[in-house]
Parts: structure tokens; C-alpha cells; sequence
């Protein structure tokens, strides 16, 4: 099951990082094998995937389906 941009929060990051109480362990990936990454995407994505290496609506995309917190810019 896919999170939603809805879950998403870079406040839970800023908490985990400050000691604060979170809801949840943050989410942020920055390497994605591409197998995992084409199957999360449900195409193939060209590139080598460090997700720096694919185009910032890839990256987005990806990024909401997984319920990241952050993005790596």
C-alpha cells in the first residue's frame, strides 16, 4: 500500500531531529535500486537511480507514492 501526499510531513523530520515526540520514523530515500524503482513507478525509468539521476517529476512522483518526508535536492 502506497502513502499519500497527505502523510507526507517535513515536520516529522525537523521533530525526529530536534528529539521531539513523531508519529512516525521519518521517510527518505536516496538510493533506489531500479528494479525497485521501476516497480514503484509501474514503467520503466531510464537512468541510474540515485533519484538525482532522474527527472525532478519522476522524483516527485516517486516521492509522493512512498510517503517520503523529505526530498534530496
Amino acid at each position: 500500500m502506497y502513502q499519500t501526499a497527505a502523510n507526507c510531513d517535513k515536520r516529522r523530520i525537523l521533530g525526529a531531529l530536534t528529539g521531539k515526540k513523531i508519529d512516525r520514523v521519518p521517510n527518505f530515500e536516496v538510493l533506489v535500486d531500479d528494479p525497485t524503482l521501476n516497480f514503484i513507478m509501474g514503467r520503466e525509468i531510464k537512468g541510474n537511480h540515485t533519484l538525482g539521476n532522474i527527472s525532478l517529476e519522476d522524483y516527485m512522483e516517486f516521492a509522493r507514492r512512498v510517503g517520503q518526508d523529505a526530498i534530496g535536492l
